[in-house]
C-alpha cells in the first residue's frame, strides 16, 4: 500500500526538530522505498542523514542503488 508522502515527510520534519535523527531516517526512508525515483528525497535528505548519522554502508547502499535506477532509465 502506497504511504502519504505528504505526512510522512511532515513527520520527518517534525522528528528533525525534535532531534530524532533516526526516526526522521525512517520516515524518509520508507518514502525514497515507496517513491524510489523521487531524486529530492532520495538524495538531499535521505542521504545526507544517513551521513550525518555515521551510517556510510547503508549511504553507500542507497547511492548504488539509485544509481542502478537511473541507468535503467
Amino acid at each position: 500500500m502506497p504511504i502519504d508522502r505528504a505526512t510522512a515527510l511532515r513527520n520527518a520534519e517534525k522528528l528533525l526538530r525534535l532531534g530524532r535523527l533516526d526516526q526522521a531516517i525512517a520516515e524518509y526512508r520508507g518514502v525514497a522505498d515507496d517513491q524510489p525515483l523521487d531524486w529530492k528525497t532520495a538524495n538531499a535528505v535521505c542521504l545526507e542523514l544517513r551521513a550525518d548519522a555515521g551510517n556510510y554502508r547503508d549511504v553507500a547502499a542507497r547511492v548504488h542503488r539509485l544509481a542502478k535506477l537511473q541507468a535503467r532509465g
